[in-house]
């Protein structure tokens, strides 16, 4: 993610891969912007009809958004 760590750090990889199968989405840092937030939560979506196209995530305000120094 954007924090640099794996989606379930404190756990073991055979039980995160357990929640990702059940669908039970990662916890989004609330020190992202809102916009982040969105996004990562679109793209996480374990139902492949929940989540977007690539050309729906590219209009996305995250991506849109110029970055800022």
């Amino acid at each position: 993610m954007l924090t640099g760590k794996v989606p379930y750090p404190d756990m073991e990889w055979t039980h995160a891969l357990l929640k990702i199968g059940r669908g039970i989405p990662p916890k989004i840092p609330n020190t992202l912007s809102e916009d982040a937030r969105d996004f990562i939560a679109k793209c996480v979506q374990a139902n492949q009809k929940d989540r977007p196209s690539a050309a729906q995530l590219l209009e996305h305000p995250f991506v849109k958004r110029p970055l800022q120094h």
